[in-house]
């Protein structure tokens, strides 16, 4: 059986092509239930995680939130 991880997001997020705020925004990824296809702990530093989330609405069809 597949294990699915599921972020529930309460909000309107920037959405990132790499795991870093510091490049330009993507688009915006809109508050609701997304599926986790990657997490990152601690990066890119020890304050901040992203999960890179299957968003069908994005021409990309993913991008990287931050979460922290």
């Amino acid at each position: 059986m597949d294990t699915y991880c599921v972020a529930r997001l309460p909000a309107r997020l920037r959405g990132f092509a790499v795991p870093d705020t510091s490049t330009q925004p993507g688009g915006y990824v809109e508050a609701g239930d997304y599926l986790v296809l990657e997490e990152k702990a601690h990066h890119p530093t020890p304050d901040t995680d992203y999960a890179r989330l299957l968003v069908p609405k994005l021409s990309g069809l993913d991008t990287w939130v931050c979460t922290r």
